[in-house]
C-alpha cells in the first residue's frame, strides 16, 4: 500500500496526529511503514527530517493514524506499506 502524510493534515496541537485512509487494512494488521523519498536531494533531505519526527502508527479498520509527539513534519511524506497478516 501507498500513502501520503501532508504538511497540512497534522493536527493543530501535540501530540500531532493525522489519519489516512487505505481501502484493505485491518485493525489487527501489523503493518510495516516507511518513507517513499521523491524528488531533489534537498526534498529527500528534507522528507527524512520529517519522517523522523513521526512516531507512531496505530492502525484501524481501513485507515491508519500516525502520531508526532513533540513536532509535525513540513513537507508531505510518501510513505509504503506493508501489511503483515
Amino acid at each position: 500500500y501507498t500513502a501520503i502524510l501532508t504538511a497540512a493534515g497534522w493536527s493543530q496541537t501535540a501530540p500531532y496526529t493525522q489519519t489516512v485512509s487505505i481501502e484493505g487494512i485491518g485493525e489487527t494488521d501489523s503493518p510495516i511503514f516507511g518513507p517513499a523519498y521523491t524528488g531533489t536531494n534537498d526534498e529527500k533531505i528534507a522528507q527524512c527530517e520529517a519522517w523522523n519526527m513521526v512516531n507512531e502508527a496505530d492502525t484501524a479498520s481501513g485507515a491508519v493514524t500516525f502520531t508526532c509527539f513533540e513536532d509535525k513534519p513540513g513537507v508531505d511524506i510518501n510513505i509504503q506499506i506493508k501489511a503483515v497478516r
